[in-house]
């Protein structure tokens, strides 16, 4: 059983591609989904794996606590012990969509948000602090949650100034902005949960609630569904210097966009190796913690050129 819990932030600062294989549809390679949700997913072995690689690219002989956290390596002994540490799907939090003003925002739903809080009792962390209102948000399809006028400096804001007729358009679509006290409780919530105490992050966090929105359910699952990037890529015939057709040269990718935020959770047991060096199941979460707060790693697939650089954070 297991005996301690933690949760971890991922904040992305290169496009991910989570992949799931051959694709169905127009994109040849899409990204994993929740299949009762339609919603990105990272998937919790692939998570799982990502990690154990930088451990091992930050310790390149095998050392004790690898092997007591995520096991064996493949061959002679694999089966000695399981690993101590379980790792959960990584769930999407936020969403990062094109505004007319201010560049972009960050956008999240009623469902994220109340599964979240879940999430956040799973792990046995307190939850007296969040909003009440995170389990009544029902807003319209039509309209978007912010942060209250007082606070707005109009950097999503596109219309209105008066307060009552503020707008926000994402992508081609226009919505009736809702100024609203609980929605700026809850960015502030989660901008002291997902940003990494580093001062590169020290403008990203500050200008976040102005970031901020909270959208239907419904107008949530399309954005993260439309508003990904498909990229097309090919491959090269050195000889004719055209598309080499005979090894597929010629696919799309599907890609979460740089700022889009996971979370995931951690859970751990007692090591079951024979007189471990990690004596116990909060030994392990505090030096997984310890080697990968506020560090940045490589998930997803296309490490080649550059995807999938995210930066890790645990919550106190």
């Amino acid at each position: 059983m297991y005996k301690a819990k933690t949760m971890i932030f991922l904040y992305t600062e290169t496009p991910v591609h989570p992949g799931a294989g051959s694709g169905t549809g127009y994109i040849d390679m899409p990204v994993q989904r929740e299949c009762f949700t339609d919603l990105p997913v990272f998937h919790a072995s692939g998570l799982k794996g990502s990690m154990r690689d930088y451990f091992e690219d930050q310790n390149p002989k095998p050392v004790n606590e690898i092997l007591e956290i995520f096991g064996p390596e493949p061959g002679p002994g694999a089966s000695d012990h399981a690993g101590a540490l379980g790792v959960g799907e990584a769930k999407l939090l936020l969403f990062p969509v094109r505004s007319l003003y201010g560049v972009f925002a960050y956008i999240t739903c009623p469902l994220i948000l109340q599964r979240f809080k879940r999430d956040f009792e799973l792990v046995g962390l307190p939850t007296t602090t969040w909003p009440e209102v995170v389990t009544t948000l029902e807003p319209e399809e039509n309209s978007i949650m912010v942060i209250s006028k007082k606070d707005m400096d109009r950097t999503i804001i596109a219309q209105g100034t008066d307060g009552k007729d503020m707008r926000v358009v994402f992508d081609e679509f226009a919505f009736k902005a809702q100024g609203d006290e609980n929605t700026r409780k809850i960015a502030e919530f989660i901008r002291d949960c997902i940003f990494p105490k580093v001062g590169e992050y020290d403008t990203w966090k500050k200008q976040f609630p102005n970031r901020f929105a909270i959208v239907a359910d419904n107008v949530f699952r399309d954005f993260a569904h439309m508003a990904t990037e498909v990229v097309t890529r090919n491959r090269i015939n050195d000889d004719t210097g055209t598309v080499d057709t005979e090894a597929g040269g010629l696919w799309t990718e599907e890609f979460l966009p740089s700022e889009t935020v996971f979370y995931s959770i951690l859970l751990s047991t007692n090591p079951f190796k024979e007189k471990p060096t990690l004596k116990n199941a909060t030994a392990v979460i505090s030096f997984v913690k310890d080697k990968l707060d506020n560090k940045r790693f490589q998930i997803g697939g296309n490490q080649s050129i550059g995807r999938g650089i995210v930066m890790a954070h645990f919550l106190s």
